[in-house]
């Protein structure tokens, strides 16, 4: 088994971009998860693939800067990518700067998990604990006005 075959066990996606951020290697699930074949991935720029047009300059400058100074800000971090047919991903990141034998920097090694569906369960939990937070506050509320008007009760009956 080749070494690259190794990566398609991985179940997160393994990309591989050289210092253009141009797509070197790219693991089968990723291209699976991302719903093109590598070939149409692969020597392409991912910013131009994934990230939108307003997006990219951003994206490009953070890239040139873990580039230059292997930021360990910018080591994990999780962003939005954007697929052909309009959905949209949310990938949490791990990225190794690649040196070659002189120590020159020629691209960065990334796994990517697929958080998306992890943070939409998540918000619907917050949704629903915002929602009984607010029952609860009406029934506490609600049991503070019996309260008072018991005791508005019991002192009209001993008039």
């Amino acid at each position: 088994m080749s070494n690259a075959r190794y990566f398609d066990l991985v179940g997160d996606i393994v990309v591989i971009l050289d210092d253009k951020a141009d797509v070197a290697f790219i693991n089968s699930f990723g291209a699976d998860l991302l719903g093109m074949s590598r070939t149409d991935i692969i020597g392409k720029n991912w910013f131009d693939l994934f990230i939108t047009e307003k997006e990219r300059p951003n994206f490009r400058k953070m890239y040139q800067k873990l580039l230059r100074t292997n930021d360990p800000n910018l080591i994990e971090y999780v962003n939005d990518i954007y697929l052909a047919n309009g959905n949209k991903l949310t990938i949490a990141w791990k990225n190794n700067v690649i040196s070659d034998s002189a120590c020159k920097i020629s691209g960065i090694v990334s796994s990517g998990r697929d958080i998306t569906a992890q943070l939409k369960s998540q918000e619907e939990i917050y949704e629903k604990v915002a929602e009984l937070e607010k029952i609860n506050s009406l029934m506490i509320s609600r049991e503070l006005k019996m309260i008072e008007l018991k005791q508005e009760i019991e002192k009209l009956n001993k008039k």
